[in-house]
């Protein structure tokens, strides 16, 4: 589910890690607009997967029924940054890999980690630059991020405009 929905909204899959999935926004693209269409792919794709999301678990929480007596508290979070990063192959001469890296590549993960489920979070970068085509509401200001100090508004996203 994700890697398509990355692709459809002009993305590029970065990684599979655990049951999360990376999608980078902008790498091949045009840069004349600030990332402000990159943004919204990036967002356009969270909304999208998780709008997918809900049939999927519906479908997976029947079949998990079948085999465990267990409550099953799943849900989709998604966190979303805008900034520059190091983009291309890493690695050793053993292995390499695609990916993206650098400190706004490390922000974004850290608002992923704050998203409850069923929440989109972006940081106010990215919200700058998507506001005209998504809802979004205050969520909260974060000021504990792991090795990166300050303070941070995070937005939630409601619905696409």
């Amino acid at each position: 589910m994700g890697a398509e929905i990355i692709f459809t909204h002009h993305g590029v899959l970065d990684k599979y890690s655990g049951d999360a999935v990376m999608g980078v926004f902008g790498a091949f693209n045009h840069k004349d607009d600030d990332g402000r269409q990159d943004a919204v792919h990036a967002v356009g794709a969270a909304v999208d997967m998780k709008r997918q999301f809900v049939p999927l678990l519906a479908k997976w929480t029947e079949q998990w029924t079948l085999y465990t007596p267990q409550v099953i508290e799943i849900g989709l979070g998604c966190g979303i940054h805008t900034g520059e990063a190091l983009i291309g192959n890493g690695g050793t001469e053993l292995r390499d890999q695609y990916t993206a890296l650098g400190p706004n590549v490390n922000f974004a993960q850290r608002i992923e980690s704050r998203s409850l489920k069923n929440q989109i979070l972006v940081s106010a970068s990215t919200q700058a630059r998507v506001k005209d085509h998504f809802e979004l509401q205050d969520a909260r200001v974060i000021n504990d991020v792991k090795n990166i100090p300050g303070d941070f508004q995070l937005f939630s996203v409601v619905a696409s405009k």
